[in-house]
């Protein structure tokens, strides 16, 4: 049991992304640093081959 009420997500209206909007201005962006190093995981290979796999098989 938690101790937050639970979301009714019936009460929700969601727009159309072309029909939302936000308050943010191009502006206020940070630029993307350039990673300091390439990731590195033992199973990375394994993982990118998955969703290879998952995507060319629906």
């Amino acid at each position: 049991m938690s101790r937050y009420l639970l979301f009714d997500r019936r009460q929700s209206e969601l727009r159309h992304l072309a029909e939302r909007g936000h308050d943010m201005t191009v502006e206020q962006l940070l630029p993307l640093a350039r990673p300091q190093s390439a990731f590195q995981h033992p199973e990375f290979d394994e993982l990118i081959r998955a969703i290879v796999v998952a995507r060319l098989t629906g």
